[in-house]
């Protein structure tokens, strides 16, 4: 069963309605999101990098506020993403 606290709900980044980004799952000890690729591409077709480091940033983000909130605030510091493969349509999904 997957669930989503109330106080997700408050917590909204611009940048991740732009992209699409919805988030199926949210507990202390996972997270679950996704994005669309259409809409959120290069100029070549296949899923922009950026779009990816927003999902990662986000997952995290709300993960480390899964452990606190509202007492305690946990942002990203450090990001590095490594690409396994290019996607040019669907969903991409990641997992915290």
């Amino acid at each position: 069963m997957n669930s989503i606290p109330e106080w997700a709900d408050t917590i909204v980044s611009p940048l991740d309605e732009k992209l699409g980004l919805t988030i199926t799952e949210l507990t202390a000890e996972r997270v679950v999101g996704s994005i669309p690729v259409d809409g959120n591409q290069q100029p070549f077709g296949l899923l922009h990098g950026g779009a990816s480091g927003v999902v990662v940033e986000t997952l995290a983000s709300m993960g480390a506020l899964a452990h606190g909130y509202p007492d305690r605030v946990g942002v990203g510091v450090d990001l590095n993403v490594t690409h396994v493969r290019a996607v040019r349509a669907g969903r991409v999904t990641g997992t915290a």
